[in-house]
C-alpha cells in the first residue's frame, strides 16, 4: 500500500473507498471523477495506491497508472507502472516506468511497449522500446533495445543498443555499435559509421571514425584495420586461438603399468603408486599421455618419494617412432639423493618438442635403479605441460 500523505488518517480513505465501490467506480457502467490526493481518477480500478501517488491519471476503461508521479494511462488497457511523466496513451499500451527529469517515456502506438529509461517513444502498432534514453520506435513491430539516441523507423527494423544508430528499412537491423545507418530493405550495418544502404547490403566497420558505406544491393563489405581472417573449416583442429594456450596433462599412478614382471599397488586416484614386491632388477612403469597433435612440450614434472640411499628414482618423457623400435628420449629428470620427504622434480629442455602424433608415439615412464625398492620409493603423478594454438 502507498504511503498515507497529507497529514490525512486512513479511516477516511477507508471510507472514501467504501463509497466508491458502492457507486460502481471500476465497472464500466459507472463514471465517477475524483480528486484525491493529486490524483485525477475517471472511470477504472482503484487500488489503495491509486489514492497516494502524486499527480496520476487514468482516463481509459480498464486503464492503471500504478505509481510514481505525474504518470498518464490514458485510453483503454493502457498501464504505467511507475516512474514519472510516462504516458501510456495507445489501445494496450504500456510504460514500465522510467522517466523523469523531464524526459517521460511514451507508448502511443496500440500494443506499443517502453520498458523503461528516459525520453523513449514507441509510437505505432505493436512497437518497442526496452530502455535506455531517447530512443525511438516508430515502425510497425519495430524494436529498439536500449543505447541512446536510436531509430527504428520501418516495418520489423531493429536496433539492438549502442548509440545513434538508425534502423530505416524493411526489416533492417543494426545491432549496437555507433553512427551506423541500415536504411534499405533487408540491409544490415554493424561497428562504427557503417552505411547499409542499398538492399540486401551487409555492412561491418571496425573503430575508424571514418564512413564505410556499401557500394552495390547484396553486398558483404568490411573494414577491419586489423586484417580479415576466415576460418573455412570450423572442426576443432582448425580453429585458433588468439595467442597459444599453456595446457597440461596429469598422470596418476593408476594409469602407469609395469613394463616387467612386477607388481604395482595400484591406489585411488591422486594416491601414491608403490611397488608391492622387492626385487633388484630395474622397476620401469609406464603412460601413454594424451597429447594433441602439434603441441609444443615445454616440461616434464613428476612427484615422487625417494628415501632410498642406493639409487635414484626419476621419470622420462620419450617418443617412438612408428616405422622402427628405436625409442628417443625428450625429456629426463630423476632425484638426486634420499629424502624423507616428497620430491619435485622436473625438466624444461625437451628435446623435438612438437608433438607428431601421425608419425610418433609418447610415453611417460617411471623408473627405478637397479636395487631393492619398495616402500622407499612411491610416485604420486607425473605432468607434461604444452602450449597450443589450436582448440584442441
Amino acid at each position: 500500500m502507498g504511503k498515507w500523505a497529507n497529514n490525512l488518517t486512513k479511516a477516511p480513505y477507508l471510507l472514501l473507498f467504501v463509497l466508491l465501490i458502492s457507486v460502481g467506480v471500476g465497472t464500466a457502467s459507472a463514471l465517477v471523477t475524483i480528486t484525491l490526493a493529486g490524483n485525477t481518477i475517471v472511470q477504472g480500478t482503484l487500488t489503495a495506491d491509486n489514492y497516494f501517488d502524486n499527480g496520476n491519471t487514468q482516463t481509459g476503461t480498464a486503464s492503471s497508472a500504478l505509481g510514481g508521479n505525474a504518470n498518464t494511462a490514458s485510453v483503454d488497457g493502457s498501464t504505467v507502472g511507475g516512474g514519472q511523466s510516462n504516458t501510456a496513451s495507445g489501445t494496450l499500451s504500456t510504460v514500465g516506468g522510467g522517466g523523469g527529469f523531464g524526459l517521460g517515456n511514451t507508448a502511443s502506438g496500440d500494443v506499443s511497449t517502453v520498458g523503461g529509461g528516459a525520453g523513449n517513444t514507441a509510437s505505432v502498432a505493436a512497437s518497442t522500446v526496452g530502455g535506455g534514453n531517447n530512443n525511438i520506435a516508430s515502425g510497425v513491430d519495430s524494436t529498439v533495445g536500449g543505447g541512446f539516441t536510436n531509430t527504428a523507423s520501418k516495418f520489423a527494423s531493429t536496433v539492438g543498443g549502442g548509440n545513434n544508430n538508425i534502423a530505416d528499412g524493411f526489416a533492417a537491423t543494426v545491432p549496437g555499435g555507433e553512427l551506423n545507418e541500415a536504411s534499405s530493405d533487408y540491409s544490415f550495418a554493424a561497428g562504427r559509421r557503417a552505411h547499409a544502404t542499398l538492399n540486401g547490403a551487409f555492412v561491418w566497420a571496425d573503430s575508424t571514425n571514418a564512413d564505410f558505406t556499401s557500394t552495390a544491393p547484396d553486398q558483404f563489405s568490411i573494414r577491419a584495420a586489423g586484417g580479415v581472417r576466415i576460418v573455412g573449416d570450423i572442426s576443432a583442429n582448425n580453429f585458433e586461438y588468439s595467442s597459444p594456450q599453456t595446457r597440461s596433462v596429469v598422470i596418476f599412478p593408476v594409469e602407469f603399468a609395469s613394463t616387467f614382471d612386477v607388481d604395482w599397488l595400484v591406489p585411488a586416484k591422486g594416491a601414491a603408486g608403490v611397488i608391492k614386491s622387492s626385487s633388484t632388477k630395474n622397476f620401469l612403469f609406464a603412460s601413454i599421455p594424451q597429447l594433441p597433435d602439434g603441441a609444443t612440450i615445454t616440461r616434464l614434472d613428476c612427484r615422487v618419494f625417494d628415501n632410498s640411499i642406493a639409487f635414484e628414482v626419476g621419470c622420462d618423457l620419450l617418443r617412438k617412432s612408428f616405422a622402427s623400435d628405436v625409442g628417443e628420449f625428450m625429456a629426463q629428470t630423476a632425484t638426486s639423493g634420499a629424502s624423507a620427504s616428497n620430491q619435485d622434480i622436473s625438466d624444461t629442455s625437451i628435446n623435438t618438442p612438437v608433438v607428431d602424433r601421425d608419425t610418433f608415439g609418447y610415453v611417460v615412464r617411471y623408473v627405478v635403479g637397479d636395487n631393492v625398492c619398495d616402500e622407499s620409493c612411491k610416485l604420486f603423478s607425473a605432468k607434461v605441460t604444452y602450449m597450443i594454438d589450436k582448440v584442441e
